[in-house]
């Protein structure tokens, strides 16, 4: 099941001891691609009436920006951003 989010986290974290911050990185890629692809995935499983109503909420509640673009990261993709842009820097030294 590639939305296992504990074995997301444990990995990073034996990675980050571990000091191989190339593979924590693939992992967080990893990671929030597989997220993504379950958020925004629109094989027809949702029908249209639904797709309209949460794009409504999130406009509403100002999830998104007037085009439909998220302005926040759902968890835990937020956090896992926050975690490769630290590892990044790490990987630049």
């Amino acid at each position: 099941d590639p939305l296992q989010i504990p074995a997301y986290n444990a990995l990073m974290k034996i990675y980050r001891q571990k000091k191989a911050y190339k593979k924590e990185f693939k992992i967080i890629n990893s990671a929030i691609k597989a997220y993504e692809k379950y958020y925004n995935d629109n094989s027809g499983k949702h029908s249209k009436q639904v797709k309209m109503i949460s794009e409504k909420l999130n406009k509403s509640f100002g999830l998104v920006d007037k085009k439909g673009t998220k302005l926040y990261n759902t968890e835990p993709i937020g956090k896992w951003e926050s975690r490769k842009e630290i590892v990044n820097k790490k990987l630049a030294k």
